[in-house]
Formats: structure tokens, C-alpha cells, sequence
């Protein structure tokens, strides 16, 4: 079994974190089959977890009645 390190943010928004990682991984699928580090970014700057903390916002605001 081979573990892959997720970016990291200095607070505890791990599932922000988690689904940012996810997102790379969906728009670049090869990134984990490549020899080198398929994952070079090591932390994440809040802007980009902000993002991802406004666009699930935004979907699940949609899918309220």
C-alpha cells in the first residue's frame, strides 16, 4: 500500500483540505501514476481553501429547497 501526502493547511479545516486535494485530483487524474511527486504544493494558502469553503457553500445552498 503506498500512502499519498495531501496538502496541508496551518488551521484545522482538514475537510476543506481533503476536498481541495480531491478536486486536483479529479482535473488531473495522472498526477498519481506519474515517478515523480505527484503532489509538489505541500500547504494550501487560505485563498485557495476559502474557495473551496465558498463553492461547497454554494452547492449545497442550491440544493436547499
Amino acid at each position: 500500500m503506498e500512502y499519498i501526502k495531501c496538502p496541508t493547511h496551518e488551521s484545522s479545516q482538514s475537510g476543506f483540505n481533503i476536498m481541495k486535494f480531491m478536486r486536483e485530483i479529479i482535473k488531473n487524474p495522472n498526477m498519481l501514476t506519474r515517478d515523480d511527486e505527484p503532489f509538489p504544493q505541500s500547504t494550501y494558502e487560505q485563498d485557495e481553501i476559502d474557495e473551496v469553503r465558498l463553492e461547497w457553500v454554494q452547492t449545497v445552498n442550491e440544493a436547499l429547497p
